[in-house]
Formats: C-alpha cells, structure tokens, sequence
C-alpha cells in the first residue's frame, strides 16, 4: 500500500509541465492588467496621482515595462474628443509614468483635432435640426419656437459615433507621440 505522499507524488509527475515561457507569459498578463487598473482607478478618482509613484514602487523591476505600456495604451483610450478636462488629466498621468514626455507636443497635436472635432459636431446637429424641421414642416408642424430635440434620436447617436470613430482613427498620429517602453 502506498502513503499518501506517495499518491501526491505520482499525480505530480503525470501533470504537464508548465514551461518558462507560459510562466513569463501569465506575468506579463498579470502586470498588463495592474496598469490598466491603476489607470482606471486613476482616471474614476479612487487613485490620487500624487499616490501614483508609491503605486508604482511596488511593482517588480521586471514588470514595470509592462505595466507602464498598458497604462499608455489605456490612457489613448481615455482620450476625450468631447471633455478637455479629461485630457488634462491624462497628460498628468502621462508625465508621472514618464517624467521626460512631451505632453506639450502631444496637446498640440491633439487640440486641433479636438476643436476641429466639436464643429463638425456642431454642423451634424444643425443639419439634423434642419432635417427633423422639415420632416415635421411636411407633416403640418412648425413654428419659429420649435427646436427639435435630435440629441435623443438614434440617428444623432448613429451619425455621432461614425464622427467619433472617424477622429478616433485621426488620434493614431497622436498617439504616436505617446512614450513607448
């Protein structure tokens, strides 16, 4: 009869052997997804910045790289074509995960887009205005006081999300810009 250590062992060494680079690989993960929670918890206010390196110091030497890239690429996400204040706060983050970035360049790049974005906008909405007046002009409704409320249509929502994913491919030169680890 067999000791129960015995047993233990024999199931160990019929278990698949977990190789180096599956190990590196769960890590990277592992690092991956604790950038992106900071950066959220960064960006929902429940991390100050001024925490932000003390966050940071506990990671291992090894795993910041991976940390600090997925902290970037959740931050391009953050970028706010509609809330400025949003990407001040961005920058900050940005400046604290590398103090040598150029935040300046990048909202240089990025303020135009922004400003650029808002009038295209603000045109959409004025054309869609002018369609539901006319529509409801057919229909025997009208009046000088009458402002049709398009920002509850599903065609403002529709037309609004192809505006923003056309400047969301813009934003790729802004990025760019981003520092890499």
């Amino acid at each position: 009869m067999k000791s129960a250590i015995e047993l233990a062992m024999e199931k160990v060494a019929k278990m698949p052997k977990i190789e180096a680079k599956d190990i590196e690989g769960q890590k990277q993960s592992e690092m991956r997804e604790k950038g992106e929670g900071l950066v959220n918890r960064l960006l929902n206010g429940s991390l100050r910045t001024k925490n932000l390196k003390n966050e940071l110091s506990k990671i291992p030497e090894e795993g910041l790289k991976f940390v600090k890239t997925a902290m970037l690429d959740t931050l391009k996400t953050a970028v706010s074509l509609e809330d400025p204040s949003i990407n001040q706060l961005v920058f900050e983050i940005i400046l604290l995960i590398d103090g040598n970035a150029n935040v300046d360049v990048i909202n240089e790049k990025l303020s135009p887009l922004i400003d650029d974005f808002q009038q295209q906008k603000q045109l959409l909405y004025a054309t869609l205005v002018k369609e539901e007046r006319n529509r409801l002009r057919e229909k025997g409704i009208s009046g000088s006081g009458m402002i049709p409320n398009v920002y509850e249509t599903e065609l403002w929502e529709m037309r609004l999300n192809e505006l923003a994913t056309d400047y969301r491919d813009k934003l790729s030169d802004v990025f760019d810009l981003f520092p890499r680890f």
